[in-house]
Order: C-alpha cells, then sequence, then structure tokens
C-alpha cells in the first residue's frame, strides 16, 4: 500500500482529524485554490490522543454527525496522516534500478537495508537525483499501515471516499509554493511533531503518484 498524492480533476473534501478537532474544507476548481465551504467540530477529550484513536466508536457517531452536517456524503476525501507517526528520510538506492522498479525494490529493502520504526508501512518516495546521477537518492515518505488503515476506515464507515493520504508539512509547503510566498532559492523549515526538514527547492516541489 502506498501514501498516495494524486488527486485527479474531481472536486475533493481535505479533511484532518487532530486530537481535539476535526476540520474540512471543499475547494473550488481554481488557481490558486479558492475555499468553497470549511467546517470544524471539536471533539471532546480523549477520542483521539497524539494522532492514535482511543475510542473508535464515539468518533465514528461524531464522523457520522460532521458528514450529514457538512453534506459531503460519498465524497472522494484526502486526509492528513497524523504527523507523530510520519517518517520521512533520504535514502540512496542502486543505479541500475529503472524508474518503474523504484516501489518495488522499496518495498523489498524495507526491513532489511532501510529501517523503520514500525513493520508494516505504507510509503511513498520522491526522487531527488536526476537521470545521468551516479546514484540515486530519494526522499521516502512512511507512515505504520495500522494507523493509516484505522483512519482509512474511520472514512469509509463515515460513507466517505478516502483517496489520498497527505502529510502535512508537505500540504503547507505546496499551498505557500503555489501562492509564490517563497522565492527559488529559499529553503523552508517546518516545525512540526515530525521533525525540522529541509523540503525541496520550489522548482522540485511538485505531488507524488
Amino acid at each position: 500500500m502506498a501514501l498516495n498524492f494524486h488527486f485527479g480533476k474531481a472536486r475533493t473534501v481535505n479533511l484532518t482529524i487532530k486530537d481535539h478537532i476535526i476540520r474540512f474544507v471543499e475547494l473550488k476548481q481554481a488557481n490558486p485554490p479558492v475555499p468553497a465551504r470549511t467546517g470544524a467540530r471539536f471533539l471532546p477529550p480523549g477520542i483521539v490522543k497524539d494522532g492514535k484513536i482511543i475510542d473508535p466508536e464515539t468518533l465514528e457517531t461524531i464522523m457520522e454527525e460532521c458528514v450529514a452536517n457538512w453534506k459531503i456524503s460519498r465524497k472522494q476525501v484526502r486526509f492528513l496522516v497524523p504527523d507523530p507517526f510520519v517518517v520521512i528520510r533520504k535514502t540512496s538506492i542502486p543505479p541500475d534500478i529503472k524508474d518503474d522498479e523504484i516501489r518495488g525494490y522499496l518495498y523489498m529493502e524495507l526491513g532489511t537495508s532501510i529501517h523503520l520504526p514500525f513493520e508494516e508501512a505504507v510509503f511513498d518516495f520522491y526522487p531527488l537525483s536526476g537521470k545521468d546521477s551516479e546514484k540515486k537518492e530519494l526522499l521516502l515518505f512512511a507512515a505504520p499501515e495500522e494507523i493509516v488503515k484505522e483512519y482509512v476506515d474511520l472514512l469509509e464507515r463515515a460513507r466517505l471516499k478516502p483517496n489520498a493520504a497527505d502529510i502535512s508539512c508537505l500540504a503547507l509547503y505546496r499551498l505557500y509554493h503555489q501562492f509564490d510566498f517563497i522565492a527559488n532559492n529559499d529553503i523552508l523549515m517546518f516545525e512540526s511533531s515530525i521533525c525540522w526538514r529541509n523540503l525541496f527547492p520550489p522548482k522540485t516541489c511538485k505531488r507524488i503518484h
């Protein structure tokens, strides 16, 4: 299973679930994007803690109420993976690995030459080096499959159609880039519970397919 950053052309609901609140925004198809509808619902303490769903039954009930009140039933939805569970790591792979073989290679190497703090992972990657480089360098994005599946199952039970998982720092970076808040040589540093990260220069910042 892969983290999916390709969202297509259909209007998609953007959703984030924090320890204390659920938020959504639906964007108009414009460049730059314009919010069409927004909503928020505060959560009682103890339902979600540090991104982990503690009380799934209560959260499901609240999520169903939100879906009904916001009139987003059966909508395509992209959601944020909770920051505490996200790993972003720079790694190298043999230069003879073809582009269409990278995902399979990473899948085979997870747990052997590529070590993560969890066993079963969902992941995606972004190539950092060009085709003519002596070695291929990637940014690897990974999260525990169990955690991602909990959120996918929650959204599906609430009659939503999750089609993409995103990472908060990358979503924020794309927003800055799309609104031209940064210059070509800028390096942004994001503080979150993931960690401090140097991210892509603007010309290489693309959604990951």
